[in-house]
């Protein structure tokens, strides 16, 4: 009899997206505050095991950059993101480094047939 195959380790967690938004320690260590992320990762992880293209490194570095792209534009339609001392910069609507590093779009290798 043979062994199931493992389930892969998903691309990316709470505690990688709130590393990638650069939260204080304490925050990534309290489970309360770490779990607002987990309908994010979720999220994440299903689109990039169905669309990635990489190898799992690359692939968890641009799920964590993906996830905390979605955690800063949430509730805001117009994708701004970006946050100074004194406003709202705006930005880009596509990434192309996350896009780079999930091996989608112009990124995508060639498929024949």
């Amino acid at each position: 009899m043979t062994d199931p195959s493992p389930t892969p380790a998903p691309p990316t967690s709470a505690a990688a997206v709130a590393r990638q938004l650069q939260w204080p320690q304490a925050d990534i260590d309290d489970e309360a505050k770490l779990s607002r992320l987990d309908g994010t990762v979720a999220a994440v992880n299903a689109f990039v095991r169905r669309a990635g293209r990489t190898s799992p490194d690359e692939q968890a570095l641009g799920a964590a950059m993906l996830g905390a792209r979605l955690w800063r534009r949430r509730g805001n339609s117009e994708g701004k993101a970006t946050y100074t001392a004194d406003a709202v910069a705006s930005a880009a609507r596509s990434d192309p480094e996350v896009w780079m590093l999930l091996g989608l779009g112009s990124w995508a290798p060639p498929v024949v047939g």
